[in-house]
């Protein structure tokens, strides 16, 4: 990647340790902390004994996403009734193909924004990120 950051104007972080890690990596670029506008609360409420396990994908539903690999895992290792997976984000041309898998302790919310991203994000125990390419 040098010889990328030596032609950038900027090079980007999303966290304060990301940051403090290029800057000594790079010391002669400009590091930049952009965060994925994603505000993380000082305090999470503690999931209760009885409550569902949740489990969040949060992203374009793209095919490079692999989320149809996701919903068949879960479908084949995770069909405890203690645990949720909610599938949240704009449709690129893949939920057609999952809609018969989707069921029980799946569910797919559409994109969300604003409050309802925040509420979402702030519920979930675990994120989950299946894409081949990140």
């Amino acid at each position: 990647e040098s010889r990328y950051v030596k032609s950038a104007s900027a090079i980007r972080a999303v966290s304060h340790l990301e940051k403090s890690n290029l800057s000594e990596l790079f010391p002669k670029s400009k590091v930049t902390m952009i965060p994925n506008c994603v505000t993380i609360p000082d305090s999470l409420p503690d999931r209760q004994s009885d409550q569902k396990i949740k489990v969040l994908f949060m992203g374009r539903l793209n095919h490079v996403k692999n989320v149809d690999l996701l919903v068949k895992a879960w479908n084949t290792s995770c069909r405890d009734n203690n645990m949720e997976l909610t599938i949240a984000g704009p449709d690129e041309g893949v939920i057609d193909k999952l809609d018969h898998l989707i069921s029980g302790n799946i569910k797919y919310v559409g994109p969300q924004y604003g409050k309802e991203k925040e509420k979402l994000l702030t519920s979930s125990h675990y994120f989950i990120l299946p894409s081949s390419n990140e």
